[in-house]
């Protein structure tokens, strides 16, 4: 990956727009405007190259053909090493045109959008909001169970579970993958060990990652994993989050509110 820390980099970042996500603005003439997936610190995003033209920032790099070919992350999307979640009200702002709820201190988000050469960004402002009354924290148990497992291999002993899909959460579904003939809901291990999940059947409480004397034996083998899960609303309004501290973090907006659920798996 390469880490965009100033302007001076955007003509090289732009052939990996016009090359792989990007094709020109729409203007008079020009190509009908395309999906693009952006990767703005670590948040995904996902919008049109039109939107992004009305930005000066994106609309020079689309428009520019230098070469480079690193500016992508692992799913292909345009990385920029910027503020993610500042990026939200900055899309918004490029989407509506009207005035947003910052989503970060004002001061940080007027920083955001001069860095992306937006003219007459509008916040709303603070007096405008009203109070948000934010549930209290909570904390729970989260319980999955494979419907068997299988060897990912001949002479090693590396598992991988086999799940239904549609009984995981979200964020293990993510991170699934297919297993022999194509079936769906795998996970190894050590993918379970790190979204926080261990055992939790009787027969065995060791964490993920021992091997048992009996690798072979199903009744030796637990299939239930459990993790421990909390959860909290932080006003987006009043603080910031920063999204690395947490495993998860969902933004929900409604009207002039603007919350964060930040998640933390144990």
């Amino acid at each position: 990956q390469v880490w965009l820390k100033g302007t001076f980099l955007a003509p090289a970042l732009a052939d990996v727009l016009s090359l792989s996500v990007f094709t020109p603005c729409l203007h008079s003439g020009g190509m009908a405007s395309r999906v693009v997936k952006l990767n703005v610190g670590g948040i995904k995003y996902t919008t049109t190259s039109s939107t992004l033209c009305r930005a000066p920032f994106f609309d020079a790099l689309i428009r520019s053909t230098s070469t480079m070919h690193n500016a992508t992350d692992e799913e292909g999307a345009l990385f920029i090493d910027r503020n993610g979640i500042a990026f939200h009200d900055i899309l918004e702002f490029l989407r509506t045109g009207q005035p947003v709820v910052a989503s970060v201190h004002t001061h940080a988000l007027l920083v955001e959008a001069d860095y992306y050469q937006i003219k007459d960004f509008q916040v709303v402002p603070d007096d405008l909001a009203k109070p948000v009354y934010l549930p209290e924290d909570r904390s729970w148990h989260e319980r999955i169970r494979a419907l068997y497992f299988e060897f990912a291999g001949r002479r090693t002993y590396r598992k991988r579970f086999v799940f239904q899909v549609d009984s995981l959460p979200p964020d293990v579904v993510r991170v699934t993958h297919s297993g022999k003939k194509g079936i769906q809901g795998c996970l190894y291990e050590e993918q379970l060990a790190e979204l926080g999940f261990r055992r939790c059947g009787t027969s065995d409480q060791r964490p993920i990652g021992e091997h048992l004397p009996d690798p072979w034996s199903m009744q030796s083998q637990s299939l239930c994993f459990e993790r421990a899960v909390r959860a909290s609303w932080v006003d987006l309004n009043k603080f910031d989050v920063v999204s690395g501290m947490w495993d998860q973090v969902d933004i929900l907006r409604e009207g002039g509110a603007a919350v964060a659920q930040v998640t933390a798996f144990d």
